[in-house]
């Protein structure tokens, strides 16, 4: 006789980093919970990062967790079952579905880590669960044969949504110049990438300007998150600012210097054994009294040198060898 399948309702957050941030949950509950069964709300842009988790039953793509209208359309899909737990991760889960647990994480009212914060539901605060994304075997193949070459691959995030977080770009070409070109690098010989949507591309281009044509990796700017996620997966080290690709490094288990200005990294930071935090000489509390809406038009990180990075990335490199050369 089958076993009945337990039923998890997982209601993901919509921004593809706060998606990332809570991801490792969903491996704890498929290693620790016999017969788990999936189903999965997600957005239009963070559906993809979850379409190769195991014994996943259903994405349910919604635009939206607000209004009437999108919330009874999530409440139809969702109702005649009975669950074994809603793990609701972005306050989005609609009343009144009948389940044995639910556990509801409120992101407004955070005061602590994403992830941390994420696995306090389950009762794992004291050992969250680092982020993780399932990939298919396809995908890891195209993955090798699209990085295939020799030298490990240095890793760059150079772009932000608001030009209040973005490091000027032409520190991170010096910053992959000190890692890769003088000599007894650390990466010497190796190879760099930069990743960003088409918005960033001036700061993409500006970041490998000073590294050599044949160093550089071309990555296509329309290339979807999750190959994003498998091709960080093969770098040896990720330098990038408050993004997605910068949640995605660490996620991947790349070494990771996380670059911060006006944000709060004690939220909004990656979570992992190997992200280093790296700001400049004001804090986030400062950066929001000088700037309280964090609407200004300017960088906030004109005043973060190049030192701090470039040391960051060595303590990184000398505590991770062997991965990837």
């Amino acid at each position: 006789m089958l076993a009945k399948p337990f039923l998890i309702l997982i209601i993901a957050p919509l921004d593809a980093g706060d998606a990332v941030a809570v991801s490792g949950l969903i491996p704890k509950l498929l290693a620790e919970v016999p017969h788990a069964r999936f189903t999965i709300v997600a957005g239009p842009k963070t559906a993809a990062l979850f379409a190769d988790t195991p014994e996943l039953a259903e994405i349910i793509i919604t635009p939206s967790y607000d209004g009437f209208a999108a919330r009874l359309a999530l409440k139809t899909r969702l109702s005649g079952r009975t669950w074994g737990t809603i793990l609701d991760l972005a306050g989005g889960a609609p009343g009144r579905l009948k389940s044995k647990r639910r556990a509801t994480l409120t992101p407004s009212s955070l005061s602590e880590n994403r992830t941390v914060a994420a696995a306090r539901l389950l009762g794992l605060e004291d050992t969250p669960p680092t982020p993780f994304l399932f990939t298919s075997p396809e995908l890891e193949a195209a993955t090798d044969e699209a990085l295939m070459g020799e030298g490990p691959i240095l890793a760059m995030g150079p772009g932000a949504e608001w030009i209040g977080r973005v490091w000027p770009a032409e520190r991170y070409g010096q910053v992959a110049s000190k890692l890769m070109m003088v000599d007894r690098a650390p990466l010497e010989n190796g190879r760099i990438v930069a990743f960003g949507g088409e918005m960033d591309r001036d700061a993409i281009n500006d970041s490998v300007f000073p590294l050599p044509r044949k160093r550089i990796i071309s990555r296509p700017y329309s290339q979807d998150l999750i190959t994003d996620y498998a091709w960080l997966k093969r770098c040896r080290l990720y330098i990038g600012g408050d993004n997605i690709w910068t949640q995605l490094a660490a996620a991947a288990g790349c070494p990771t210097v996380a670059i911060f200005g006006p944000s709060n990294d004690a939220i909004c930071a990656p979570f992992g054994d190997h992200v280093r935090v790296v700001r400049g000489p004001r804090d986030y509390e400062t950066l929001k009294a000088l700037d309280p809406a964090l609407s200004f038009q300017m960088s906030h990180l004109t005043d973060l040198t190049i030192e701090p990075v470039v040391a960051a990335a060595k303590e990184l490199l000398a505590n991770t060898v062997g991965r990837h050369g």
